[in-house]
């Protein structure tokens, strides 16, 4: 007597002929194909978009000028807490990040210009003498390549504002990154507005005169921080969060790649 046999569905005798990292590969090349041609699509639209996407942004802009700091009793927030939440996103995160990379997508690159890029000896606020830290115009310049990059600048007066302009225009840096793409805001608050707006993929924090990009780098949960922080007990009380924290700019992960 012959034994009926069970047959075996032949999806599933596909999946278990596949290892494992063959079938990440797999998801990987759907994923790129997906992003690819999702973007051949989206590309006519978007060319449309551009022009007033940065036209929302400079009105962001222009708004964040004029919002007012926040209280103190507004701005409370546990780092304990901060970046609890931002862990569930980071696969997905990653993932899109290496789907971007391998279509030849550049990722958005927020970069807060003081205590990062540019320095200032002066502490007061109202005799600004900003200068650029050395070799950082050449390490923005390299970094264009690689992502889309908005610089974001928080001042405090419209002397303040008018110097680091001159900077940026004496600098040739506007040969590489698009000036459109230079935002400047008035208060912690109005910073936090334009980054969340912007979406980027990292975020280059170092306060400004007056603070040290603490209450900023608390509130970006779900994007790659890089905080600048010279202060040496700052860095160790801190060393434990979830963030790339050092000294200098050209001490990044990213200035080494």
């Amino acid at each position: 007597m012959l034994l009926a046999t069970k047959s075996v569905p032949k999806k599933w005798v596909f999946v278990k002929w596949m290892s494992y990292p063959s079938f990440i590969t797999l998801l990987l090349s759907i994923l790129t194909y997906w992003y690819k041609t999702y973007k051949q699509q989206a590309k006519r639209v978007e060319l449309k978009r551009s022009s007033l996407s940065l036209y929302h942004l400079r009105q962001a802009s222009h708004q964040a000028l004029l919002t007012p700091p926040p209280s103190p009793s507004s701005t409370e927030f546990s780092f304990a807490s901060g970046k609890v939440s931002a862990r569930g996103s980071k696969w997905s995160t990653k993932l899109m990040e290496g789907v971007m990379s391998a279509a030849g997508i550049k990722r958005k690159m927020t970069i807060s210009l003081k205590n990062t890029v540019l320095w200032n000896p002066s502490r007061d606020v109202n005799t600004p003498n900003h200068a650029f830290h050395e070799n950082t115009i050449p390490l923005l310049v390299r970094w264009s390549s690689a992502f889309d990059i908005y610089v974001i600048a928080h001042t405090t007066t419209p002397q303040d504002k008018h110097q680091i302009e001159t900077l940026l225009n004496n600098s040739n840096l506007f040969n590489f990154i698009d000036s459109r793409k230079v935002l400047y805001c008035s208060s912690e608050q109005g910073k936090l507005h334009l980054i969340k707006q912007i979406e980027p993929s990292v975020h280059i924090e170092g306060g400004w005169e007056l603070e040290d990009g603490s209450d900023i780098v608390q509130r970006l949960e779900d994007t790659r921080v890089i905080w600048i922080l010279p202060n040496q007990k700052k860095r160790e009380l801190y060393q434990h969060f979830d963030m790339e924290i050092t000294d200098h700019v050209l001490n990044t992960s990213l200035a080494r790649i």
